[in-house]
């Protein structure tokens, strides 16, 4: 478990999960594929009775799905398939839905993270794994090789939050703590104490420097919360 205020976003990816919108998406189509191809004259009415309505009405199903269509590349084909009742090529939905939501992320590319103190842009510029191109059959999210190893189940815990800028580092205390500098404590540098500050490559030194075993024994006190909103 991870704090509440660590975006629902950014926990999904790292586990290798696509956004809860996407399924529900997905399933919504398919049930719109089901319907105007069923066998039942009652059921393809009825499909048939709420494209009719969603021209006046904002609260039924088929309104719903047209006003999440919107953003879409592809979205004129696919309003006009569902409006005329007939199934949308699923695949290409997908793809197009996939893209969608891999542009959610474009926003967070382009200011570095010190410039802005953000989960979102911490999470993707620094700790995120690349994603891959927008497919059919497979999620653009790769699943990080740590957790498919035979690890315990607190180291686990403890790299998926620091990743996730779940932790108690200085540049993350600051936010709820009065009276508290993002400067890192543990080293003469003056700089922000964040997760690119604790990695010894980012300043030339290697792992036997003095910082980097006093940064790693702090890193393994600082995904024990102590702060608020804590689960």
């Amino acid at each position: 478990m991870v704090k509440d205020t660590t975006p629902s976003w950014c926990v999904r990816r790292k586990c290798g999960l696509e956004p809860l919108l996407f399924n529900w998406f997905r399933a919504a189509v398919r049930l719109h594929n089901a319907l105007t191809q069923s066998n039942s004259s009652t059921a393809r009415k009825i499909s048939q009775a709420d494209m009719q309505l969603s021209s006046q009405f904002d609260d039924c199903w088929s309104s719903h799905i047209l006003s999440a269509m919107n953003g879409l590349t592809q979205s004129y084909l696919f309003k006009e398939r569902l409006l005329k009742c007939k199934p949308i090529d699923l695949g290409r939905f997908v793809v197009d839905l996939r893209e969608r939501h891999l542009d959610y992320w474009t926003p967070y590319s382009d200011t570095h993270p010190r410039e802005r103190n953000s989960k979102r842009s911490t999470y993707h510029q620094w700790c995120a794994l690349p994603t891959k191109r927008a497919l059919v059959t497979h999620s653009p999210y790769t699943l990080p090789r740590y957790m498919l190893l035979d690890l315990p189940r607190n180291v686990i815990r403890g790299m998926a939050c620091f990743r996730l800028h779940a932790h108690t580092l200085q540049i993350d205390t600051v936010t709820w703590t009065r009276d508290t500098s993002p400067t890192c404590d543990l080293c003469n540098d003056h700089d922000v104490q964040d997760p690119f500050s604790l990695h010894p490559s980012t300043r030339g030194l290697s792992p036997k420097d003095l910082c980097f075993p006093i940064s790693f024994r702090r890193l393994q006190q600082c995904v024990c919360f102590s702060g608020p909103g804590k689960q």
